[in-house]
């Protein structure tokens, strides 16, 4: 209980820190250059952290659907937020070692608050799921899943480093195109 408290806690402290841009620049290396093209500062240290995890998390649910699912929208959807996702993660990473910060290994999914974050439990019981049982939980979960990093995302829709700027638009356009078709998925299976 003690635990679960001061994650809460903690997980509170993040998102404040994240969304308020609270974050002070000494989470970064001094060294980094701060011209408007390259800084990567503590704002974007937060989001790599918080987002690397939470796209880890869409891919392992994308490759569920591609041993669970046979619907070809579905594979379709997953093998594009595969790809897409991977490539960000890539240069999120790129951005940690940039700044001379570190991922957080082993976090919890549930960590600063994210919303649209399943549980461990959760992905297990969507792991056993086939069919279009499978595929109603995955859209429905995916969905909140897009929506959560619509919400974060405006964290570094200003940044002063053009890639994340870039990488926030596309995250914006990409996953609010996929959560307009992913709706229209959703109510066509029956």
């Amino acid at each position: 209980m003690v635990k679960k408290k001061l994650f809460v806690v903690l997980s509170t402290f993040s998102v404040l820190a994240f969304t308020t841009g609270y974050a002070s620049a000494s989470a970064v290396k001094p060294t980094l250059s701060q011209t408007a093209d390259s800084s990567i500062g503590a704002a974007e240290v937060m989001f790599a952290q918080i987002m690397i995890p939470h796209h880890e998390q869409a891919t392992q649910m994308s490759k569920l659907a591609l041993t669970n699912s046979s619907n070809r929208k579905v594979l379709s959807l997953a093998r594009n937020i595969i790809k897409a996702q991977t490539r960000e993660i890539v240069s999120m990473n790129r951005w940690l070692k940039a700044a001379g910060a570190e991922a957080v290994p082993g976090m919890d999914m549930g960590m600063h608050g994210m919303k649209g974050v399943m549980t461990d439990q959760q992905l297990t019981d969507l792991g056993k799921l086939k069919g279009s049982k499978f595929d109603r939980l995955f859209l429905s979960q995916m969905i909140i899943h897009h929506q959560g990093a619509l919400k974060s995302v405006s964290a570094i829709a200003n940044s002063r480093n053009t890639e994340a700027k870039a990488l926030a638009r596309s995250i914006k356009s990409t996953q609010s195109a996929e959560i307009s078709v992913m709706k229209s998925m959703l109510a066509s299976i029956k």
